[in-house]
């Protein structure tokens, strides 16, 4: 390799359901920074299947299931986005809590409990939901479970939602929760990302070099001046794949053309979104 990219512009990206956003300087590991206050729960979609409901403690929940035979997702509970994740920012709201499930008899674990959160505006609206699955799994035992739901930019309220699923026989037992809790988390930020970058080799009889940069930039022409030291050529051989349009799909032709290297330098411009390889010989 002889080539480098010295001082390229950074580009920063929002981000996006499960995917991390890139800004700063530096990488930043997942923090919460604040409780979330989920409200009031409202248990009357469970009490209509026949799910008999307490609430032992503000962060405990009781559900008696009796012979429940259909799926079903019922919601009980609803909170605004919180304040510490503002709108068009990235955020995860995160649910931990611990499950046992006890069967009454052996047939009475037929199906899969979960709970989940859930975009307020709809799953067929948004498509935006996370879930713990699989509470009942060991029946009879405590684990832990931990849901982490990331906003979309709009998020304006999460819903939260009973799981039953998989429902094979009957659901006849009690499912208990205990320690739940609601945080607001920051997702993890990469360092912002330099919006030129470059790959470059060489031919093992030293007598070609070869470049290809990318220009990351959505919308920016990037000038660029490669320096090619020790190396004595007079000609740029350049490959160039652009489209106008970015998200396009369409098959196309490269660019191809030739530029002049003075003194061992070569100025170009790198259009938006492009990538563009280079030849040299001597």
């Amino acid at each position: 390799l002889f080539a480098r990219v010295e001082n390229s512009p950074r580009g920063i990206a929002p981000g996006g359901p499960a995917l991390s956003p890139a800004e700063g300087d530096k990488l930043q590991p997942l923090r919460a920074i604040g409780t979330v206050d989920p409200g009031k729960f409202n248990f009357e979609k469970f009490q209509s299947l026949g799910v008999q409901t307490e609430l032992p403690a503000p962060d405990e929940l009781r559900f008696r299931f009796r012979n429940v035979d259909r799926g079903s997702y019922p919601l009980f509970g609803h909170f605004p986005r919180p304040e510490a994740l503002p709108l068009n920012q990235s955020g995860i709201v995160r649910m931990t809590f611990e499950a046992k499930f006890t069967p009454t008899g052996a047939d009475g674990n037929g199906g899969s409990l979960g709970i989940g959160l859930a975009d307020s505006r709809g799953w067929e609206q948004t498509k935006s939901a996370a879930a713990a699955f699989r509470l009942n799994a060991v029946p009879g035992k405590w684990k832990t479970f931990r849901c982490d739901y990331h906003l979309l930019p709009d998020t304006p309220a999460i819903d939260l939602v009973g799981r039953i699923e998989q429902v094979t026989g009957k659901l006849d037992g009690v499912l208990e929760i205990r320690n739940l809790k609601f945080e607001a988390v920051l997702p993890e930020t990469y360092p912002a990302y330099p919006e030129v970058t470059v790959l470059a080799s060489r031919s093992s009889d030293r007598q070609r070099r070869y470049a290809i940069l990318f220009n990351k930039s959505a919308d920016r022409t990037m000038p660029v001046e490669l320096k090619l030291p020790g190396f004595a050529t007079n000609t740029a051989h350049v490959t160039e794949l652009y489209q106008d349009d970015v998200a396009s799909n369409r098959g196309f032709e490269p660019a191809k053309f030739e530029l002049p290297v003075v003194d061992g330098r070569l100025k170009v411009e790198l259009k938006p979104h492009s990538m563009t390889a280079f030849r040299f010989e001597r």
